[in-house]
Parts: structure tokens; sequence; C-alpha cells
């Protein structure tokens, strides 16, 4: 009887153990889980924010509409729910920076905030998204100056990557939490050194993300009942109401250049409690000790061989879990699911995006050469992949003499490898869709039993869930680059031609479609007029086409609705437009989504069309994207009918001042006048011919700063003045004298400008300058000159009496004037303009035509750039 009761005693306290041992072994894992579901929502916002510099302008700046679309995509694939843009802004800069805003520079202190002290440079929040009256409170204020955001911002400057600062108050909730700050570097700036990103840096976008919030998420993700505590180095950022305890389990994060610690507490399980319950049962059943003792040791290893394929089989879920993107779910299987199997080697195959091969990552153990050979597997060939990829079902090669059977021409590759069985699993959504194939590989002939495609089945299943995911935020990484692309190209549209090509080339991207279109409404002529309507380049040029406001179309309903009309596919096109159904399939469209634009005078301005090849249910993504995506090509197509207006007040303005030439005897004039292709119809730029008493040619050419019908105005006015003066015999130095006189005591304007009176009698120029840059004489012998002489300061400053430059104009000589335009690139000194525009005057052969040396000037001077200012252009030669 004692010995039975001793065998009670010690399986009560074996069950005990075993009981403990079981709970440990339950934090342990919620412990895992805990960590996957807290690395998965930091990464989830890193991942959000990896496009940002997708939003910076080639200038480095970023305006509101380019913040705004990247925040609507931001805030759509993650739990994050504001942004802020923060510029570098050098100490030179402050004032320019405050007054454009009209908001200081602040600190913040114990009191509020203060203005910042002078530093070298700041870090100011100069825009928000969304703006409320919450967010915009923070304006002005200089996270650079903060100790814990400035330390963030500059490491996130030096590593190029987006970083978690230490802990700290939120602004402007005052709640602890971590800001999270993106560098933004200048376009096309090299950023591969420390150097390189100092030099090329122009801000951050900033974001944060509170502690108690984070863990809610967390603890939501977990058993009922756990307790958690989050701490910084020591610091302890949040922790739920019940506190864990001694017993608490920890698990470390490493993320955005931060370690955190979460202690993690389950409930006991009622099993510790019933032990010695099972005491009483075990006197009774005592006589049967012996026999459990015999295989108590095969027992144990079986338990502690499950124990540990349940323990690095939670280990591979939390690190899953963690990954955003495709190549980092590539990069766990190939480094950690080989361990959990016993593998030599594993990889991940994803078709790539014609869906006509699949792309594999193979780990390190794998031959560079051999590694290098299966990269890429096309779906006409047969592998192990793709076959599994093809049919859907799992291909598993025992040994390698069933290799040499199946897959004959791989065989002695796969021998060369020391590989002798392999395994390819496909890879299922949660829709049953194949996402894409994992591959294991043995050095060892396997038993594929029962246990071990057990093991396997719950890998797979663990990357396809991981897949999917990834997939899902590398479409939304991808989602909130191209609308930003998409806002900045729009921000800088200026005419409706711009919106149209904008749209054209980057609106598919930014709806995932695979077709758009824009057209704008003639409410007098009550037609709807696309300009590039069709199955169209990049490029977006077409013919015009119009259709009446009347007609039965998606396009006119939307219109004349102010309502969206989404079709999901053909079925639904043929039922409500059956008209259209057959150019809808001669483009290739199974599905079409017309989105009325609004206007600020409550009119429809227009309608953007989009397409997709295969049919679309338009959920909340696509939906929230295409309203962005309205809202975006609302405002430009404002901001461009306002351009059209002033544009066709300044060409008539143009047409009206650039007159042509006096005929003078003796001599031949060619003019050419070009406007910026980035400003405002016509700038400040003119020229004009003025006949005198004594039959001279009195030639002008000015350039009054600015662009616009303010300039143009401007220039007018000034004109008139020079042609009175001319006219009234004033000789050309005493002209600049009195014009800048007249201009500097009534207007604010400055000017350059070359007056030149050629005299046939005498064969002579006699010319003076303001400013203007010089002007090119060609002898009758080819020689090149460029005239420096006779220079005084820009019309508006104060301008000295100067002899003019007189020289011999004989027959066969050239005279060439000009605007800035002509010759000024940014980046390049001006004399190598006018350089480039001599050199090609020289060229030029006697006998052309003016015209045509004109043509060839204008040609070389532009050197094939669009002009980004005006250029005026007159040749004059003495026949």
């Amino acid at each position: 009887m004692a010995g039975v009761v001793l065998a009670g005693v010690g399986g009560a306290w074996l069950v005990e153990q075993r009981n403990e041992e079981e709970v440990r072994t339950e934090r342990a894992v919620v412990a895992r889980q805990a960590r996957g579901a807290l690395t998965s929502m930091a990464g989830t916002a890193l991942a959000a924010l990896s496009g940002a510099n997708g939003i910076t302008s080639d200038d480095g700046t970023v305006d509101q509409q380019s913040l705004d679309a990247f925040g609507a995509g931001v805030f759509a694939q993650s739990t994050l729910v504001a942004l802020a843009y923060e510029p570098v802004v050098t100490n030179d800069q402050r004032a320019t920076f405050e007054a454009r805003t009209g908001r200081p520079i602040t600190d913040r202190g114990d009191d509020g905030l203060s203005p910042a002290p002078t530093r070298d440079e700041y870090f100011p929040v100069e825009r928000v998204a969304p703006v409320t009256t919450e967010t915009t409170s923070l304006f002005g204020f200089d996270i650079g100056g903060d100790p814990v955001r400035g330390t963030a911002a500059r490491q996130a400057r030096d590593d190029g990557a987006t970083v978690f600062s230490a802990p700290v108050e939120s602004q402007p909730t005052r709640r602890i939490g971590f800001a999270v700050v993106t560098p933004l570097y200048r376009p096309g700036a090299p950023v591969d050194t420390v150097e390189q990103r100092q030099a090329a840096i122009t801000g951050f976008v900033t974001t944060a993300i509170v502690g108690v919030e984070l863990l809610d998420d967390v603890s939501d993700a977990l058993p009922a009942g756990t307790r958690l505590r989050l701490s910084d180095n020591g610091t302890v950022i949040a922790e739920t109401e019940d506190r864990p305890g001694r017993d608490a389990v920890t698990a470390t994060v490493e993320i955005g250049g931060r370690r955190w610690t979460l202690e993690v507490e389950t409930e006991p399980s009622d099993a510790g409690r019933m032990s010695w319950f099972v005491l009483v049962a075990d006197l009774l059943l005592a006589g049967a000790l012996a026999a459990l003792f015999a295989g108590s040791s095969r027992h144990q290893r079986a338990v502690e061989d499950a124990a540990r394929a349940v323990a690095e089989t939670a280990e591979l879920a939390a690190l899953l879990v963690a990954a955003t993107t495709t190549t980092e779910v590539a990069t766990i299987v190939a480094d950690e699911v080989p361990r959990l199997l016993g593998a030599t080697s594993a990889n991940l195959g994803v078709p790539d995006a014609t869906a006509s091969a699949l792309v594999l990552r193979h780990d390190d153990r794998i031959d560079a050469v051999l590694a290098e050979r299966y990269s890429v597997q096309a779906i006409t060939t047969s592998t192990p992949h793709i076959d599994a990829w093809t049919t859907g079902r799992e291909v598993l090669v025992a040994d390698l003499e069933s290799y040499r059977a199946r897959y004959p021409a791989l065989a002695n590759d796969v021998a060369a490898a020391g590989l002798h069985s392999v395994a390819a699993v496909p890879l299922r959504s949660s829709a049953a869709d194949v996402l894409g194939v994992i591959g294991l590989a043995w050095a060892r002939p396997m038993r594929f039993d029962e246990p071990t495609m057990d093991l396997v089945h719950t890998v797979a299943d663990l990357c396809a869930q991981s897949l999917e995911r990834a997939g899902l935020t590398d479409g939304r990484t991808r989602a909130a680059t191209t609308m930003s692309t998409l806002a900045r190209h729009l921000s800088a549209a200026r005419t409706f031609d711009d919106v149209t090509r904008t749209i054209a080339r980057h609106g598919p991207a930014a709806a995932d479609a695979d077709w758009a279109s824009v057209g704008f409404v003639d409410h007098g002529q009550r037609i709807l007029r696309f300009d590039h309507l069709g199955n169209r380049s990049t490029e977006g040029v077409g013919r015009p086409q119009s259709v009446s406001l009347d007609a039965d179309l998606p396009a006119v309903d939307a219109v004349t609705s102010d309502a969206r009309v989404l079709l999901a596919d053909i079925e639904d096109m043929a039922a409500r437009y059956p008209d259209m159904v057959d150019e809808a399939v001669a483009l290739g469209l199974a599905s079409v989504a017309a989105l009325p634009l609004g206007s600020s005078d409550g009119q429809v301005a227009g309608v953007v069309l989009l397409g997709w090849h295969s049919p679309r249910s338009f959920d909340e993504e696509i939906d929230a994207r295409l309203q962005t995506i309205a809202e975006l090509c609302e405002q430009t197509v404002d901001r461009a009918r306002l351009y059209d207006t002033e544009h066709r007040l300044v060409i008539g303005l143009q047409e009206r001042l650039l007159t042509p030439m006096p005929e003078v005897s003796g001599l031949e004039v060619a003019v050419r006048y070009v406007p910026s292709t980035s400003e405002v119809g016509m700038g400040g730029d003119w020229y004009e011919g003025i006949t005198t008493e004594d039959g001279s040619l009195a030639l002008v050419v000015g350039d009054v700063a600015g662009h616009g019908i303010a300039a143009v105005t401007d220039m007018a006015q000034l004109r008139t003045m020079l042609s009175a003066l001319l006219q009234a015999g004033f000789p050309p130095p005493d002209v600049l004298v009195r014009a800048s006189e007249l201009v500097g005591g009534t207007t604010s304007f400055v000017a350059t400008v070359l007056v030149s009176v050629f005299d046939v009698e005498r064969d002579e120029l006699a010319l003076v300058s303001a400013g203007h840059p010089p002007p090119l004489l060609q002898s009758p012998d080819g020689t090149i000159e460029v005239v420096e002489e006779a220079r005084v300061p820009l019309l508006g400053l104060p301008v000295p009496r100067q002899a003019p430059a007189v020289r011999p104009f004989a027959p066969g000589a050239v005279f060439v004037a000009y605007t800035d335009g002509l010759v000024e690139r940014s980046g390049e000194m001006l004399d190598v303009g006018i350089a480039r525009v001599a050199t090609a005057l020289g060229e030029i052969g006697p006998t052309s035509s003016l015209e045509a040396v004109a043509d060839d000037l204008l040609v070389a001077g532009l050197a094939g750039r669009e002009p980004t200012d005006d250029v005026a252009l007159v040749v004059v030669r003495r026949v």
C-alpha cells in the first residue's frame, strides 16, 4: 500500500510539473504571437510610409495635393491617422518660410510654443494631412529643435530609412508614444553614402504611434485575459489594466531602429488546479504506473519533439506575421523553413508581372550558379515548381531515381547539388487562388509520411497567409506611390492638354486600371470633348472626339447626373449601354468607371474615364482611390480653366503687341517669338521696329520681369514709352535715360532693353543696352562679334548716359538680337548659351534665306529643350 501511495504522490507531482511546463509553453507561444502582432502593426506603418519619397517634386518640395493623396493611401493600409511634412529650412531661409506660411518657427517648452532660437537649420511643420484644427496647430513646430524628434530625423536622414524615435509625447495629444520619421531626398540625387544623403535631404514626412493604442491593437490579437506591458529601454510605454507579474514571459522586437520589450502573461489553465485530484485517481490506478513508466522514455522524446516543432512553428508564424512584403516572406522561407523541416534548402516562387514565369529566391545553401540558372522558370518548362503552380497540386519526388524518371532534363543538376528529394507545394489564397509555390529539397531520400506532410502543409498554410498579406501591402504601397505620382504631375499641369496627358499617362496606375481618358464639357455647344480617346500610347496622342450631351453613354450620364457610373463587367455594360459594347470590346475593356469632375462654379466641368481589361469589383479600396482621383482632377481642371481664360486674354494682347516689322529699303528682317512652356501665355519679352524721320530703322528688343497679364501690361506701357521717345527723335542713349527716369518714378517693375539704330545711308549700326544680353554681329567676311559695349544698368534703376557702340553694317552683315530665354539654361553659364548661338550663326551659309537663318538660330539656342522662359529673336541683314 505504501508503494501505491508513493506512486500516486509521484504521479501527482509529475502531473503538476507537466502542467507548469504546459503553462510556460502556452505563455511562450502567446508571447511569440504578441511579438508577431506588434511587429506586424509597426511593420505595416513602415511599409505604408515606404513610398513617401515619391511625393517629392523635382525641386525637392511637397505640395498639399501630393501629401493628401499619399496620406489617403497610408491611412487605408495602416492604423496611422495623420501625417506631417517638414522641409529643411536653413537660417537664411527662415524669414521666407515664415512669410510664406504665415507661421513662426517654434519650439515646444513647458509653457507651450515659443519662437525657436537661431539654429543652422530647422525642420518645421509646413503641411499636414488631414487638415484639421488639431493637426494645423502643429504648423511651424520645429521637430529638429526637439531632442527626441530631432535625433530621429537626423538618424533617418543619415540611414536613408524610416526611423522610430525614442519615447516621446505625441503632439498635440501629449500621450506617450513614438514619432515615426521618413526622410525625403531630392529626386535623382545620389544617396549611396551618408554624405550624399546629408546633401540630398529636402525634408521629412512624420507621423506618431501612441503606445496605448498600439498595445490595445496587440491585445485584440491575443487570448482574452492576456496581461501586457510594453517598454522601450526600460521606459514603460503602456500596460494593460491588469499588469503582468513576475511569471511573465518576455519578448523583444527590433524595428525602425528601436528595441522594444514586451512582457506577456496569460491566465493559468484549469489543468494546474486539478493535479491533486489526479492524485486520488492515481491512488486507484497505481498498479498501472509500471506500464506507464515502461513507455515513458519514448513518450517523453515524442512530447519533446512535438513541443519543439510547435515552438519552432510558432516562431516561424511570428516571423511571417511580421513580414510586410513579398521579398520579406521569401527571405523568411529561405532562412527559417529548412531548420523546421530538416530540409537542405527552401525557396519561394511567385509569378512575375506577366504571370508567364515563376521568380524564385534561393538561399545561400544552394550553389550560386545553379540558383541563378533556376531563378526564373518559364511556364512552358517542366519543373516541380511549375507543375505545382499550373496544376494546383503538390509535387513530391522521394529520391533521385524518381527525379530522373520524372524530370530527366534536371536530374544531373539536382544530383550535382547533392540533393535527393524535392517537394513543391502550391500556396493558396483565402479565395483558393494559387499565389505561388514553396519549394523544399533534402540531401537524403524522404518518406513523405503523414507527420511530415502535416508539418509541410502547416508551413505552406502559414506562408500562403503571409504571402497574401504581403501582396496586399505591396499593392497598397504601389497604390500610395502611384497616387502620389499622379498628384505631383497634376499639380504641375496648367492647361487642359496637360491634364489630359497626365491622366492618360499616370491615371491607370493610380486606379490599378489599364486605360484612362478625360473629357471636358462645352456647355455652350452641349458637347463632351475628348482630346485623347481610345487605345492610345502613354503619350495620349489621339484625334479629338466629341459626343453630344444627349448621347446614351456612361461618360455623358456621369456629367448630366453629376454621379459616378460604374460598370463591373460586359454584362453590366450590355444591360445599361448596349451601343457601347462593341467599342469597349475593341478597346479590350471589360469594366469601366466614369467619374464626373465638379468645378468651383457648381457646374460639371468634365469626366474621367477609367477602364480595366478584366471585370472589376468596385470594393471600398477602389472606391476610395476613385474618389481621390476625382478630387485631384477637379482641383486641376479648375486651375486649368483659369489658365485658359488668362491664356486667351494674353494671346489677344500678344497678337496686338507683336506687330510686323516695317519695311526699310536695304534691310531684311526676320522675327520669332516662342512662349514659355511652363508659364502662362506670353511674358514680358517683346520686339518692335520703328522707322525714324531720316529713314533709319530703330529696333527695340526687351524683357520685362514676370509672366502673364501683369507682365504683358507692363511691357505694353514700356514699349509705348520707348516708341514715343524714338519717334520724337531722341538718340538711343537719351531714350534709355528718359525711360528709366519715367519707369523708376511711376512703377515697380524692372526690364532689360536693347535699342539699335540701323542707318542704311551710312552703312552703320549704333546700339546701347540696359542690362540686356549682348547681340551678335556678323561682318560680311563671316567674322562674328559679341557686342559687349555701351551697357548701362536695368531700366528701373538709375541709368547714366552712355555713348552708343557704333559698328559698320555693310551689305552682307547680319545682326542678331534676342532675349535671355534663347541662351539661358539652369546650371550653365550664360556665355555658353551665347557661344552656342554664335557658332550656329557662323555655320550658316550667306545664301540662306533670313527666315531659315532665324529658324536655325532658334533650334541651336533651344538645343532640343522646351523653353522655360519666353524667347524673342530678331535677325537683321543688310542687303
